[in-house]
């Protein structure tokens, strides 16, 4: 059922006295807490625990009254204002979403997930380097959070930085081999930019994926490719990263259906010394689930409640 007009009035009251609160303290310094209320901090985490429910089923105005009002209630909640954050991005308000961050990490500089969604927010922004920072300051806080890494790999692909993207993603894999399929994940804002991906993008991945010796994501990312217009026979016939996978009949016809060409055998000269297993390798079962989809143009980047990843939306909250 849609609020009320008297209801909407008094969110839209809220929402000019967090702005207000935002906005008139210097982002630079770090806020003193002071001691809340018990009874209010129940209430607020109430609130908070409807915005959650209220995000995870994409009703995000509503999610964001909600968060707004556990704001007011607890405005020295650091996780309170992350959330809040996540709720704005999510509206593509990025100006808030970064001002409500701000107050989140100047309630706790230590608060790693805040400069994980801020990271998010410049992505949204377009800031790409400066998103790089916020994840890597987020990493810096918390070195054992595989989204981290996937967030930080997505933004060094969009900079084309492509050796750095699939290091932080192996050690994404590294830390949790399911990384792709993190389960506290939401939809958080659309990034506007160019229609489509990059070719060299999906290659990037394909290429990860060779190397971690799971055909069937890296057969996946390399129809993306080649579906996107990537054309670079020799390229694909020298990389080592796919030097087991030429005698592969899958591999063979997925490329060949794309008009090139490759017989089995017939370029195994090409990967004299380049035939030994890839150096990077976790254990990890091969075409054990289904390909993941990172964050694209026009598409949809993904965190957690508590501002967690940049990967697929699946079922859980945490």
């Amino acid at each position: 059922m849609l609020p009320s007009a008297v209801t909407m009035n008094r969110w839209s009251r809220l929402l000019l006295f967090s702005l207000i609160a935002a906005i008139s303290v210097d982002c630079a310094s770090r806020i003193n807490k002071q001691p809340v209320d018990r009874a209010a901090q129940i209430k607020a985490h109430r609130y908070t625990v409807d915005g959650d429910q209220l995000l995870k089923s994409g009703k995000d105005h509503l999610a964001l009254l909600s968060y707004l009002e556990a704001s007011t209630l607890d405005p020295y909640n650091e996780v309170i204002f992350n959330k809040l954050a996540i709720a704005y991005a999510r509206l593509t308000r990025f100006g808030q979403a970064k001002r409500a961050s701000d107050r989140a990490i100047r309630l706790e500089p230590k608060y790693s997930f805040a400069y994980n969604t801020r990271g998010i927010i410049f992505l949204g922004l377009q800031q790409v380097a400066t998103s790089v920072k916020a994840f890597e300051k987020a990493i810096e806080l918390a070195p054992d959070k595989p989204a981290f890494y996937i967030n930080l790999g997505s933004a060094q692909m969009k900079l084309e930085r492509f050796s750095d993207a699939r290091w932080s993603f192996q050690r994404a894999l590294t830390l949790d081999p399911e990384a792709f399929q993190l389960d506290d994940t939401l939809e958080v804002a659309a990034v506007h930019g160019e229609d489509k991906p990059k070719p060299e993008t999906n290659y990037q991945m394909a290429k990860l994926f060779a190397e971690l010796g799971d055909k069937q994501t890296c057969l996946h990312y390399l129809a993306k490719a080649l579906e996107d217009g990537f054309r670079d026979r020799r390229r694909l016939a020298t990389d080592h990263a796919f030097a087991t996978l030429l005698e592969d009949s899958e591999f063979i016809s997925l490329v060949n259906s794309y008009g090139m060409v490759i017989r089995p055998g017939a370029l195994s000269r090409n990967f004299s010394g380049f035939l030994l297993p890839p150096p990077f390798s976790p254990e990890r079962s091969q075409g054990s689930f289904t390909a993941p989809q990172i964050a694209e143009p026009r598409t949809f980047h993904r965190v957690g409640l508590n501002g967690s990843t940049a990967v697929p939306e699946r079922k859980g909250l945490s």
